[in-house]
């Protein structure tokens, strides 16, 4: 059995976590989610992901053809087909639920670096893991 310990930072836990599945983490998934907004819409996603760093979310119904695309440091948000916005964006569901298992540790670092929020006391990692 392998020896597992508390990283000493946050680039530590990328690296363990990444080490712990090289070579067995899939590189694509589909799924279907039941979405709840922050208004209370509950919405149904149908979610494919190319790992690293490409996510797409089809919006049920799907005739309405809205749908979110993130690739690697952007998202672009299409309605009714329509491209109706594409902004810089670092989605922190993929870097460190995903993409971690499929690139190197310095690939996920600067992805981190690039939304700090991830490594922010109360973020994505736990603050006893951030100095």
């Amino acid at each position: 059995m392998v020896e597992v310990y508390p990283p000493k930072d946050g680039v530590e836990l990328i690296g363990q976590m990444r080490e712990r599945y090289l070579g067995k983490w899939y590189r694509t998934l589909t799924f279907v989610q039941k979405t709840t907004l922050p208004d209370g819409k509950v919405e149904t996603w149908y979610e494919a992901a190319e790992l690293p760093g490409k996510l797409r979310i089809d919006i049920a119904p799907l005739e309405g053809k809205n749908t979110l695309l993130f690739r690697n440091d952007s998202i672009y948000e299409f309605k009714a087909g329509k491209l109706a916005e594409s902004r810089p964006m670092i989605h922190p569901l993929m870097v460190l639920g995903f993409d971690v298992y499929a690139q190197p540790v310095e690939a996920t670092k600067a992805g981190a670096e690039l939304n700090p929020a991830i490594f922010e006391p109360g973020g994505w990692v736990p603050p006893e893991w951030v100095r």
